[in-house]
C-alpha cells in the first residue's frame, strides 16, 4: 500500500451513503460520520472512508464519479448516493472542536476480485464516538455537503 497523503483543501472527496442515510432535507445522517468501534481480540477504530474525486480524474466531475463507481468496493442499492465536500471546507468548519480532523488518501492495493482504488481515504482525528462534540462534529461535518450523485447510474 501507497503511503498515506493528506488531501488539499481545495479538493473533493464523496462519501457513498445508502437511500436511508440520508435525512429528510437530502443530508446525510450524522452516523455516516462517526467512527465505528468494533471488538474481535481488541478495539478497533474503523474511520469513515471517502473518495478522493481528483485522484481519479482531471476530466471533469462526472469522469471522476464514474472513476468511483468503478473502484467502489461496496454493494450499492439502487437509490444509493454519493454525498460531495470540499476538503477545506470540512477542516475549517469542525476545527474548533476536532482540530486533530484530518482527511487522508489511503489506497486500496489491487485484490483478486477488486481493481486498486488509488481514491480510498479515511476521515482521520474524529472524536470519540460516544461523545457529544462527536455528534456535534458529524452534524458540521454532513451540512458541509456541497452536491449529492446517484451512486447507481
Amino acid at each position: 500500500m501507497t503511503s498515506a497523503e493528506e488531501i488539499p483543501d481545495a479538493h473533493t472527496i464523496v462519501r457513498y451513503t445508502g437511500r436511508d442515510g440520508l435525512d429528510d432535507d437530502g443530508y446525510p445522517s450524522r452516523s455516516q460520520f462517526l467512527v465505528q468501534v468494533t471488538t474481535g481480540s481488541g478495539p478497533e477504530r474503523n474511520y469513515p472512508s471517502v473518495n478522493w474525486l481528483e485522484r481519479l480524474s482531471d476530466d471533469g466531475k462526472e469522469a471522476q464519479l464514474e472513476g468511483v463507481r468503478r473502484v467502489l468496493r461496496l454493494k450499492r442499492g439502487k437509490e444509493a448516493m454519493f454525498c460531495e465536500f470540499n476538503v477545506g471546507t470540512i477542516r475549517a468548519r469542525t476545527r474548533k472542536y476536532a482540530p486533530n480532523l484530518d482527511v487522508v488518501n489511503y489506497p486500496l492495493e489491487a485484490t483478486e476480485t477488486q481493481p486498486e482504488d488509488p481514491s480510498h481515504s479515511e476521515t482521520r482525528g474524529l472524536p470519540d464516538p460516544d461523545s457529544r462534540v462527536a455528534r456535534v462534529v458529524a452534524d458540521i461535518i454532513a451540512h458541509s455537503m456541497v452536491a449529492v450523485h446517484r451512486a447507481v447510474i
